[in-house]
């Protein structure tokens, strides 16, 4: 856990300010816990990279071998909700926080995304 990482993401979060991620990217938002300060994402929804794909990626080349820890099991304990149960390129908005679902999402993240930072930018 990266204490600088969770020190911006709390600014971040405090200031409502746009936050994306995609794939495994949600593991970043953990660092909010730096410090023995507060989980800042509790309660919120998100789709991400799942564990039970994790699970199978060594075995088609995706991954060299196990992941050594659960992103989405990590994410779940500390109240994230991941409602994607498979990856389908997916994307989901929750307040400030948005989420693509694995590099399949790429694209679509960018559509949902752009706007979001323009008007966010614009106010």
């Amino acid at each position: 856990e990266s204490v600088e990482l969770g020190r911006l993401l709390h600014e971040a979060h405090d200031k409502g300010l746009p936050t994306v991620t995609l794939c495994h990217g949600p593991a970043a938002l953990l660092a909010t816990k730096a410090e023995e300060k507060e989980f800042a994402y509790g309660g919120y929804k998100s789709v991400c990279f799942t564990d039970k794909t994790d699970g199978t990626t060594p075995s088609f080349g995706y991954l060299p071998g196990q992941m050594p820890w659960k992103c989405q099991e990590a994410l779940e304990t500390q109240g994230i909700e991941i409602v994607n149960t498979s990856e389908t390129g997916a994307t989901n908005v929750d307040r400030e926080l948005i989420t693509g679902d694995s590099p399949n999402a790429a694209q679509n993240l960018g559509v949902v995304a752009a706007p979001i930072l323009v008007e966010f930018h614009a106010e």
